[in-house]
Order: structure tokens, then C-alpha cells, then sequence
């Protein structure tokens, strides 16, 4: 065991890395964590697209060799987008949050979100998906919630939901430290 990690797991080191040159405490960073639901939903998925690939590609010999893989990349397509929309990375850097992508950012700049609050589970599961993926390597997209309205989604578990609401837009996503993630905006916009 070394001097920087305690006796829980918890990295000490990468917590003193995480607070800024100022020692303000600003910069946050965590990574998004697979609940056993998205676990068992990829798997799910992924298994039935293999296998439907799988299916297609051998049992219909006599079609066009187009129509045998036009199917195959449709699905290779959509494991694709899914992908490259996972959430890795929940950070405070500066004066925003930043939701890191597989590819891309997503950016909500501090002085233009009106409220942060937890959400309970139920928030989510009460919601409607309008676009993206219910589970599939997390959940991403468009949703609509009947008291909230819509919203876009970030995230890979269904507890410690952090609702972000700005003058344009309404954010969904996990955070596994919510209450020191809240501390760190309030610090860094007093009027949330």
C-alpha cells in the first residue's frame, strides 16, 4: 500500500492533483462509473447485434452481397454513434463544466447556469426518451420529464443525478462525489 492511497482505495494523490495551483479547490474531476444496468444492457445489446449480424450474413446466401451487408453496417454504425457519445469524464475546470466524450466535450460554462440540483432516481426513470440510448453504453440523449421538460443526458448510472439547468439548455448526469461537485460550484458562482 502506498503513502497515497488510504485505506478505503481512495487515490489521495490524484484528490491533491485535482485542486488547482491557487489551492482554491476549483478543478474537479472524476470518471463516470458503468452501473450493473448499462452493464447488463451493452452486453444484451451487443450480444443480439453480433448475433443478428451473424444470422443475416450466413442464412441468406442467395441475396446480393449488398443486402447481406447493408444490415451488418447499419448495426456497425449505431455501436459506433453510441460510442463516441459515452460519457468518460465529469470535470470543473476554470469557469465551466466539462462532460468529456469519446469524441468532443460538452461544455456549460458556470456563468450561465440559473440553478444546479440532485435529482432522485426516479427523475429520470419517469421520463420519456425523445432520442439516444436508454442504457446502451450509458445514457445519452434527449429525454423529456413531465414537470422538467426536456432535457440532455450524460450518464452511466441512475443515482447521485445532478440536474444543471442554464439560460438555454437542461443537463442530466451522474456524479459520484455530488455533494463536493456542488460545493465546488457554489464556490465558484455564490448565487446557485
Amino acid at each position: 500500500m502506498s503513502i497515497f492511497t488510504t485505506l478505503d482505495g481512495i487515490n489521495i494523490f490524484n484528490s491533491i492533483l485535482s485542486i488547482d495551483k491557487m489551492g482554491r479547490g476549483k478543478n474537479f474531476s472524476v470518471k463516470f462509473k458503468w452501473g450493473m444496468e448499462v452493464k447488463i444492457i451493452t452486453v444484451l445489446a451487443l450480444c443480439i447485434m453480433i448475433w443478428c449480424s451473424a444470422m443475416i450474413y450466413i442464412y441468406t446466401p442467395n441475396m446480393p452481397i449488398i443486402l447481406r451487408v447493408l444490415p451488418i453496417g447499419i448495426i456497425f454504425c449505431i455501436i459506433v454513434t453510441a460510442f463516441t457519445q459515452m460519457p468518460v469524464k465529469l470535470s470543473v475546470r476554470e469557469q465551466s463544466i466539462v462532460i468529456g466524450k469519446i469524441m468532443g466535450n460538452v461544455i456549460i460554462p458556470v456563468e450561465s447556469i440559473l440553478s444546479v440540483e440532485r435529482v432522485e432516481p426516479q427523475f429520470h426513470s419517469k421520463s420519456i426518451q425523445i432520442f439516444g440510448s436508454g442504457g446502451f453504453l450509458g445514457y445519452t440523449g434527449k429525454f423529456k420529464n413531465f414537470t422538467e421538460g426536456r432535457y440532455t443526458v450524460y450518464a452511466t448510472r441512475k443515482k447521485n443525478l445532478i440536474l444543471v439547468k442554464t439560460r438555454n439548455k437542461k443537463y442530466l448526469f451522474n456524479c459520484d462525489r455530488s455533494y463536493e461537485f456542488l460545493d465546488i460550484l457554489t464556490n465558484l458562482n455564490p448565487l446557485l
